[in-house]
């Protein structure tokens, strides 16, 4: 069982992929398996840099990552234990990849399962970094990317419509598992 668990530590993570941060986190265990268990505290990123490139697509936007190969194994503990942690940044968040070169700081709360985290807050992007979409760099002067969604709901009119449910088919029919999202 987990009964009061303090763990306050500063720790080198490479969660996810691509994602090189230095943390330091006071964060609290309560409950006991199978009888609700609780995850709450805080999470200070020290120092951040996200490095992956990616491909920018509607499917690669929505789509959530999932385990390569066959199933990943159902872990309980994930599922019962909820969150309520928060999320806040130090020292700038950087971004440097095909996409992106620009730095960020974030105030985020993280709620839901471990197994099903939603992040909620906000996300304040610095002065002077870049985007680059299509071909198409831009600059940024300021900008605020609020996370508060749980779901995203696609409303086209006439080709736009279309254009959406052929995007859902496709990725239906490619094993997505973003559709059911949508």
């Amino acid at each position: 069982p987990i009964s009061e668990m303090p763990a306050g530590l500063r720790e080198h993570v490479r969660y996810p992929e691509d994602m090189r941060l230095v943390v330091d986190a006071d964060l609290v265990a309560t409950g006991s398996p199978g009888g609700g268990q609780v995850l709450r505290g805080e999470v200070t990123l020290l120092r951040g840099t996200y490095s992956r490139d990616f491909d920018v697509t509607l499917a690669s936007l929505l789509e959530r990552s999932r385990p390569s190969g066959a199933v990943a194994a159902r872990e309980p503990w994930k599922e019962e234990t909820t969150l309520e942690v928060r999320v806040v940044s130090a020292a700038a968040l950087e971004v440097r990849n095909n996409v992106a070169r620009l730095t960020a700081e974030v105030d985020l709360v993280a709620r839901g399962t471990v197994a099903r985290p939603i992040l909620l807050g906000q996300i304040l992007l610095d002065e002077g970094g870049r985007i680059t979409f299509r071909d198409v760099q831009y600059e940024i002067e300021s900008g605020t990317v609020t996370v508060e969604v749980e779901e995203i709901a696609l409303i086209g009119h006439s080709m736009g419509g279309l254009v959406a449910r052929s995007a859902g088919h496709r990725a239906q029919a490619g094993g997505h598992d973003w559709v059911p999202r949508v």
